[in-house]
């Protein structure tokens, strides 16, 4: 997830690596953003299957990860 969140900043922010002043604000918005889809992916139901019975969306995967690279 965190790859994710790091590949949408750097399209948002049009930086593939930010300048060291700016590096701290970049990796807070890349922290903060994994953070809000795990939350999301978390609180999904799924119709079909019971999420609750495993606590893990299954879109997620065992690891807790995308199934996307």
């Amino acid at each position: 997830m965190r790859a994710a969140a790091l590949q949408y900043v750097r399209k948002i922010s049009g930086f593939r690596h930010p300048a060291a002043h700016n590096a701290e604000a970049f990796d807070k918005a890349v922290e903060t953003i994994a953070a809000a889809t795990a939350e999301l992916l978390d609180s999904l139901e799924v119709r079909g299957g019971d999420r609750r019975a495993t606590g893990r969306c299954p879109a997620r995967g065992p690891d807790g990860a995308g199934q996307r690279a």
